[in-house]
Protein backbone atom coordinates (compact mmCIF):
# COMPACT_ATOMS: atom_id res chain seq x y z
CA UNK A 1 0.00 0.00 0.00
CA UNK A 2 1.13 3.43 -1.25
CA UNK A 3 0.08 7.08 -1.22
CA UNK A 4 1.06 10.00 -3.40
CA UNK A 5 -0.82 13.63 -4.12
CA UNK A 6 -1.62 14.53 -7.50
CA UNK A 7 -2.90 18.35 -8.47
CA UNK A 8 -5.14 18.94 -10.78
CA UNK A 9 -5.40 22.87 -12.48
CA UNK A 10 -8.42 24.38 -12.09
CA UNK A 11 -9.83 28.48 -13.17
CA UNK A 12 -12.62 30.12 -11.22
CA UNK A 13 -13.44 30.73 -7.95
CA UNK A 14 -16.64 28.72 -7.01
CA UNK A 15 -14.90 25.12 -6.86
CA UNK A 16 -14.41 23.07 -3.42
CA UNK A 17 -11.23 22.88 -2.22
CA UNK A 18 -9.60 25.32 -5.23
CA UNK A 19 -6.61 26.71 -3.41
CA UNK A 20 -2.71 26.87 -4.95
CA UNK A 21 -0.69 23.69 -4.07
CA UNK A 22 2.65 22.85 -5.68
CA UNK A 23 2.55 21.15 -8.80
CA UNK A 24 6.00 19.31 -9.71
CA UNK A 25 4.77 18.76 -13.14
CA UNK A 26 4.73 22.84 -13.77
CA UNK A 27 7.59 23.07 -10.83
CA UNK A 28 5.78 25.92 -9.31
CA UNK A 29 2.62 26.80 -7.39
CA UNK A 30 -0.66 26.48 -9.51
CA UNK A 31 -4.31 27.08 -8.71
CA UNK A 32 -5.79 24.11 -8.83
CA UNK A 33 -6.92 20.79 -6.66
CA UNK A 34 -5.29 18.28 -4.28
CA UNK A 35 -6.52 14.64 -4.03
CA UNK A 36 -4.33 11.95 -1.99
CA UNK A 37 -4.68 8.03 -3.79
CA UNK A 38 -4.17 5.44 -1.52
CA UNK A 39 -3.07 2.38 -3.85
CA UNK A 40 -2.15 -1.33 -4.07
CA UNK A 41 1.35 -1.78 -5.19
CA UNK A 42 2.14 -5.31 -7.48
CA UNK A 43 6.04 -5.46 -7.15
CA UNK A 44 5.49 -8.57 -9.92
CA UNK A 45 3.17 -6.87 -11.83
CA UNK A 46 4.57 -3.72 -11.99
CA UNK A 47 1.60 -1.68 -11.64
CA UNK A 48 -0.44 -0.12 -9.40
CA UNK A 49 -3.74 0.03 -8.28
CA UNK A 50 -6.17 2.78 -6.62
CA UNK A 51 -8.37 2.33 -3.41
CA UNK A 52 -9.51 5.59 -2.91
CA UNK A 53 -8.86 9.06 -3.50
CA UNK A 54 -9.33 11.75 -1.15
CA UNK A 55 -9.57 15.73 -1.70
CA UNK A 56 -6.68 17.66 0.38
CA UNK A 57 -7.57 21.02 1.69
CA UNK A 58 -5.16 23.54 3.36
CA UNK A 59 -6.02 24.25 7.19
CA UNK A 60 -7.77 28.28 7.07
CA UNK A 61 -4.90 29.38 9.15
CA UNK A 62 -2.43 28.46 6.26
CA UNK A 63 -4.59 30.00 3.44
CA UNK A 64 -4.43 33.59 5.17
CA UNK A 65 -1.40 35.31 4.13
CA UNK A 66 0.92 37.02 7.25
CA UNK A 67 1.18 40.52 6.89
CA UNK A 68 4.18 41.64 5.16
CA UNK A 69 6.97 42.98 7.77
CA UNK A 70 8.45 46.54 7.07
CA UNK A 71 11.63 46.46 6.13
CA UNK A 72 14.18 47.64 8.83
CA UNK A 73 15.91 51.02 7.58
CA UNK A 74 19.84 51.34 8.64
CA UNK A 75 22.80 49.42 7.61
CA UNK A 76 24.60 48.79 4.58
CA UNK A 77 22.56 47.16 1.85
CA UNK A 78 24.03 44.36 0.07
CA UNK A 79 26.16 41.00 1.22
CA UNK A 80 29.00 41.34 3.47
CA UNK A 81 32.02 41.69 2.41
CA UNK A 82 34.11 38.45 2.33
CA UNK A 83 30.93 36.38 2.09
CA UNK A 84 31.33 33.35 -0.74
CA UNK A 85 28.47 31.54 -2.83
CA UNK A 86 27.19 28.38 -1.33
CA UNK A 87 25.81 25.70 -2.73
CA UNK A 88 22.08 25.23 -1.96
CA UNK A 89 21.76 21.54 -2.29
CA UNK A 90 25.34 20.79 -0.41
CA UNK A 91 22.95 20.42 3.19
CA UNK A 92 24.67 19.57 6.54
CA UNK A 93 22.63 16.76 7.72
CA UNK A 94 22.24 15.91 11.24
CA UNK A 95 24.37 12.75 13.02
CA UNK A 96 20.65 10.64 13.09
CA UNK A 97 19.83 11.80 9.47
CA UNK A 98 23.04 10.52 8.25
CA UNK A 99 22.13 7.31 9.34
CA UNK A 100 19.14 7.18 7.94
CA UNK A 101 20.54 8.20 4.62
CA UNK A 102 23.22 5.47 5.11
CA UNK A 103 20.36 2.63 6.05
CA UNK A 104 18.23 4.19 2.68
CA UNK A 105 21.58 3.49 0.40
CA UNK A 106 22.47 0.31 1.57
CA UNK A 107 18.67 -0.75 0.88
CA UNK A 108 18.85 0.30 -2.41
CA UNK A 109 22.13 -1.31 -2.84
CA UNK A 110 20.00 -4.68 -1.93
CA UNK A 111 16.75 -4.29 -3.64
CA UNK A 112 19.05 -3.58 -7.12
CA UNK A 113 16.90 -4.48 -10.10
CA UNK A 114 14.32 -6.78 -8.00
CA UNK A 115 12.34 -3.66 -7.33
CA UNK A 116 12.94 -0.82 -9.22
CA UNK A 117 11.81 2.32 -7.06
CA UNK A 118 11.07 4.48 -10.24
CA UNK A 119 8.36 2.06 -10.74
CA UNK A 120 6.11 3.05 -8.27
CA UNK A 121 4.29 6.07 -10.11
CA UNK A 122 0.59 5.93 -9.53
CA UNK A 123 -1.75 6.12 -12.78
CA UNK A 124 -2.75 9.99 -12.41
CA UNK A 125 -1.39 10.25 -15.91
CA UNK A 126 -4.23 7.59 -16.86
CA UNK A 127 -6.40 9.00 -15.09
CA UNK A 128 -5.90 12.72 -16.45
CA UNK A 129 -5.74 12.09 -20.02
CA UNK A 130 -8.11 9.08 -20.39
CA UNK A 131 -10.56 9.47 -17.52
CA UNK A 132 -11.49 12.96 -17.04
CA UNK A 133 -9.74 13.62 -13.72
CA UNK A 134 -7.91 16.88 -15.46
CA UNK A 135 -11.35 18.08 -16.94
CA UNK A 136 -14.34 17.64 -15.06
CA UNK A 137 -16.36 20.21 -14.52
CA UNK A 138 -17.93 19.87 -10.61
CA UNK A 139 -17.76 22.55 -8.46
CA UNK A 140 -19.57 21.18 -5.29
CA UNK A 141 -18.30 18.87 -2.57
CA UNK A 142 -19.95 15.68 -3.38
CA UNK A 143 -19.63 16.02 -7.30
CA UNK A 144 -15.69 16.96 -6.83
CA UNK A 145 -15.11 13.81 -4.90
CA UNK A 146 -16.91 11.42 -6.84
CA UNK A 147 -15.62 12.72 -10.00
CA UNK A 148 -11.88 12.05 -9.28
CA UNK A 149 -12.75 8.73 -7.76
CA UNK A 150 -14.66 7.77 -10.65
CA UNK A 151 -11.60 8.63 -12.84
CA UNK A 152 -9.36 6.38 -10.50
CA UNK A 153 -12.02 3.59 -10.56
CA UNK A 154 -11.91 3.98 -14.50
CA UNK A 155 -8.28 3.03 -14.12
CA UNK A 156 -8.95 0.23 -12.36
CA UNK A 157 -11.82 -0.85 -15.09
CA UNK A 158 -9.60 -0.45 -18.15
CA UNK A 159 -6.59 -2.77 -16.39
CA UNK A 160 -9.41 -5.37 -15.63
CA UNK A 161 -10.36 -5.32 -19.64
CA UNK A 162 -7.02 -4.62 -20.73
CA UNK A 163 -5.51 -7.71 -18.55
CA UNK A 164 -6.73 -10.72 -20.90
CA UNK A 165 -6.70 -8.89 -24.25
CA UNK A 166 -2.92 -8.47 -24.23
CA UNK A 167 -2.68 -12.69 -24.38
CA UNK A 168 -3.31 -11.96 -28.20
CA UNK A 169 -3.05 -8.60 -28.20
CA UNK A 170 0.40 -7.38 -26.16
CA UNK A 171 0.40 -4.05 -27.26
CA UNK A 172 -2.81 -3.08 -26.33
CA UNK A 173 -3.35 0.63 -25.15
CA UNK A 174 -6.36 2.45 -23.74
CA UNK A 175 -7.03 3.93 -26.63
CA UNK A 176 -7.46 0.75 -28.44
CA UNK A 177 -9.69 -0.53 -25.35
CA UNK A 178 -11.99 2.60 -26.12
CA UNK A 179 -11.87 2.61 -29.69
CA UNK A 180 -12.67 -1.40 -29.78
CA UNK A 181 -15.47 -0.47 -27.58
CA UNK A 182 -16.56 2.27 -29.21
CA UNK A 183 -16.62 0.40 -32.66
CA UNK A 184 -18.69 -2.46 -30.57
CA UNK A 185 -21.32 -0.39 -30.35
CA UNK A 186 -21.34 1.49 -33.23
CA UNK A 187 -22.13 -2.26 -34.78
CA UNK A 188 -24.38 -2.94 -32.73
CA UNK A 189 -26.07 -0.07 -33.25
CA UNK A 190 -26.62 -0.54 -36.87
CA UNK A 191 -27.46 -3.86 -37.19
CA UNK A 192 -30.75 -3.07 -34.43
CA UNK A 193 -31.37 -1.26 -38.03
CA UNK A 194 -31.98 -4.65 -40.45
CA UNK A 195 -35.65 -5.33 -40.87
CA UNK A 196 -34.58 -8.96 -39.39
CA UNK A 197 -31.69 -9.41 -37.05
CA UNK A 198 -29.02 -11.84 -38.48
CA UNK A 199 -28.07 -14.91 -36.79
CA UNK A 200 -25.21 -14.64 -33.54
CA UNK A 201 -22.50 -16.12 -35.34
CA UNK A 202 -22.76 -13.37 -37.92
CA UNK A 203 -23.05 -10.94 -35.48
CA UNK A 204 -19.85 -11.86 -32.98
CA UNK A 205 -17.86 -12.31 -36.62
CA UNK A 206 -19.39 -8.09 -37.84
CA UNK A 207 -18.35 -7.29 -34.15
CA UNK A 208 -15.05 -8.61 -33.99
CA UNK A 209 -13.93 -7.19 -37.11
CA UNK A 210 -15.18 -3.71 -37.58
CA UNK A 211 -14.93 -3.17 -33.95
CA UNK A 212 -10.79 -3.77 -33.95
CA UNK A 213 -10.79 -0.36 -37.23
CA UNK A 214 -10.06 2.15 -35.19
CA UNK A 215 -7.42 0.60 -32.81
CA UNK A 216 -4.08 2.01 -32.91
CA UNK A 217 -1.67 -1.04 -31.91
CA UNK A 218 -2.17 -4.38 -34.29
CA UNK A 219 -2.92 -7.36 -32.61
CA UNK A 220 0.19 -10.00 -33.24
CA UNK A 221 -2.04 -12.37 -36.57
CA UNK A 222 -3.18 -8.90 -37.78
CA UNK A 223 -3.38 -9.41 -41.83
Amino acid sequence: MGGDHVVVTKSGKTTYGLDRFFSSLYGKVVPGLCFLSLSLLSVKHRRSDPVVTEQVEKPLEASVQAPPKQKQSGGPRGRPKGSKNRNRREVELSPSLCLIQTHIKRLLEQIGDHVKITYFVFNFRDAKQYWGLEDFMSVRERPVYNSANLAMFMVNLSHALIGPMREQWPACSVNDLKAWFRGQKYVVETLKLLPEPPDSIFIEQVVAQMAALGRVNHTVHAT
